[in-house]
């Protein structure tokens, strides 16, 4: 059980991403266990878990990364 059931209950029900898998291709290292729907659910997860720890006016969601503002996550963890 995920340890950020406590803090978002949501979490509940999310799977957790599978393992890596490694290969070269053109030179490069890709893992080829990120497939379209792997993102998609890591993205959302990613946007509950803002939801619930961030006020909205600290972040926002790009199309490939979330952005947070300056001292987002030092306001909200009380530093």
């Amino acid at each position: 059980m995920c340890r950020l059931t406590v803090l978002v209950p949501e979490c509940v029900g999310m799977q957790q991403p599978p393992a890596p898998h490694f290969e070269m291709v053109d030179g490069r290292v890709v893992d080829k266990s990120l497939t379209p729907a792997v993102i998609e659910a890591c993205k959302q997860g990613s946007i509950v878990l803002c939801t619930h720890l961030l006020k909205h006016q600290q972040w926002t969601v790009g199309k490939t990364k979330i952005f947070l503002k300056d001292m987002a996550l030092g306001m909200s963890l009380g530093a």
